[in-house]
């Protein structure tokens, strides 16, 4: 009976004669033989070429319903990046079974990054430019990127001592600074001799972000770095990459003599975490668990009232005619999330009328729900008729 339907469904949707017939290993024997003979006998060209895979295994065991031992490609890409998955199956002869843990899907996503670090460094990592809207082409740059020409003006005119640049997950618009742009503005700091400070907080979230301006500029760049964002906010250990030895020395001395050093303890933790894998663990749960509760913001919240990155922990959200800044904020307090007014990222002019929203923090997904669906009904009605909502 299934040998025939499988006939049947072959010829009607693909013809006679169609190149290519897959599946799994065990099939060859009876199921495909039988199909071949069926089609054969019945007048009709089958396969001109059979493909047939080998099993997807977990320890040593064919993954199966039956077996309880299966996980949908769906659960799979919740938690992992699905080019990791791609290269799981790519690094496997079609014929042979591969195995589906931990241990070989955490193998494949470094083999990724490094791949992907290959990749910048010889200018092919613009393919992986990521901005507000997602992945872009290469040489798009984001709206609210600097403008290499207005750098360049204000360097003639104002002659400024450096460049501070947050260009990774910028807080609080949530924009990445492309690669193409990156090596436009390195390009003027050069022309200028423009030191540039590199605030890259967030740099390890993008599991394929751009090459840092450390990279590019490494000339130029001071790159400040540490672990409280992208592993968590107890862990207060942080660096700098100075761009050469010598304007590191005063550096240095001066760092000791507000500090003496770091915490011996949370650079032993950091440090065997690095080690261990236990830091790429937490890294790689961070990520999962943005993209959920950024998931939830689009889910619930009105289409366009907010730009977010899929892996950033906040959302900036313009408001609504009739809506201020603070009273906004004051609204939103009795939620339990973090609603931050424009004026606290505002260094001059006058404060649009938006506000950062944290996504993160000690809160459940469905303690968010509960404050994003309070959120969606203040943005969608007037103050007063949002003040009266309980």
């Amino acid at each position: 009976g299934w040998h025939t339907e499988c006939v049947v469904m072959s010829l009607d949707l693909l013809g006679e004669g169609f190149d290519l017939h897959g599946g799994g290993i065990d099939l060859a024997f009876p199921h495909h033989e039988n199909e071949r003979a069926q089609a054969v006998a019945a007048g009709h060209a089958f396969a001109r070429h059979w493909v047939h895979n080998g099993w997807v295994t977990v320890d040593g065991t064919k993954m199966s319903k039956s077996l309880g031992n299966i996980t949908t490609l769906g659960e799979f890409l919740e938690r992992h990046d699905a080019r990791a998955y791609r290269l799981l199956v790519l690094r496997a002869r079609y014929r042979s079974p591969f195995e589906v843990t931990p241990e070989t899907v955490v193998d494949a996503e470094k083999a990724l990054e490094r791949l992907d670090t290959a990749a910048r460094r010889f200018s092919v990592g613009e393919l992986l430019d990521q901005t507000e809207s997602g992945y872009i082409a290469a040489g798009t740059p984001p709206a609210a990127a600097i403008e290499p020409d207005a750098l360049a003006d204000a360097c003639a005119r104002l002659s400024p001592k450096a460049l501070y640049l947050n260009p990774t997950l910028q807080n609080p618009t949530t924009l990445t600074v492309p690669a193409t742009r990156r090596g436009e503005i390195a390009a003027t700091a050069r022309r200028y001799g423009l030191p540039i400070v590199e605030d890259d907080a967030y740099g390890f979230i993008p599991p394929h972000g751009p090459a840092p301006f450390a990279a590019i500029a490494p000339d130029l760049t001071w790159h400040i770095a540490g672990l409280a964002k992208c592993i968590g906010a107890g862990v207060r250990a942080a660096y700098v990459v100075a761009p050469d030895a010598r304007r590191g020395w005063p550096f240095a001395a001066a760092v000791r003599a507000a500090n003496v050093m770091a915490s011996p303890f949370m650079v032993a933790l950091a440090t065997r975490w690095i080690e261990d894998g236990t830091a790429d663990q937490i890294l790689r749960f961070i990520r999962a668990e943005t993209a959920a509760r950024q998931a939830l913001a689009s889910e619930i919240l009105p289409p366009g009232s907010f730009k977010a990155d899929p892996l950033s922990f906040n959302i900036w959200a313009g408001l609504p005619a009739g809506w201020t800044r603070s009273a906004f904020s004051g609204h939103m307090r009795s939620t339990g999330i973090g609603v931050v007014a424009s004026d606290a990222f505002t260094a001059g002019g006058e404060p649009p009328e938006a506000v950062r929203v944290c996504l993160g923090g000690p809160t459940t997904r469905a303690a968010l729900r509960h404050a994003l669906e309070y959120m969606a009904h203040a943005l969608t009605e007037s103050p007063a008729a949002a003040f009266a909502f309980l």
